[in-house]
């Protein structure tokens, strides 16, 4: 059968398309120390200053920025010091996050040092590292 452009039939129509780019963060530790060593003086002052510091990548997708998340895997410490970034947070002995607003961008280096305040119960000797360290975007408002 052949058609006539007299019996075609036109249509017209649109089409919406949108997308949606989900926030997504990634963090790569490239160097962090694999263990606490407390020493006697330590314990006698009361905290330990770690020389080592840790060195993380962190890519965010989010114009919003992250929260740097701490959290403690063991109870030796009542407070931690951590600095970087160009300042210094204060956490209580159940961590917390530190916020980089606006800070968006892939491998963005960050550089950390901690000072544990330590409990009354840590005795001097070696422990396993006492931090899990994680990052989250922050939400778009």
């Amino acid at each position: 059968m052949a058609c006539t452009a007299s019996s075609a039939v036109q249509t017209h129509g649109e089409v919406t398309v949108s997308v949606r780019v989900l926030p997504r963060t990634s963090l790569v530790v490239q160097s962090a120390p694999p263990d606490l060593v407390i020493s006697a003086l330590d314990v006698r002052r009361s905290y330990i200053d770690v020389d080592e510091p840790t060195r993380l990548e962190i890519s965010n997708n989010s114009p919003a920025g992250y929260a740097l998340l701490i959290v403690p895997t063991a109870r030796i410490f009542t407070a931690i010091t951590v600095r970087g970034a160009g300042g210094a947070a204060e956490l209580g002995r159940d961590g917390g996050a530190i916020l980089e607003r606006g800070r968006a961008g892939l491998h963005i280096p960050l550089s950390l040092s901690f000072r544990f305040r330590l409990g009354p119960e840590v005795a001097p000797g070696r422990y396993p590292w006492p931090l899990h360290l994680a990052v989250r975007p922050l939400p778009a408002s």
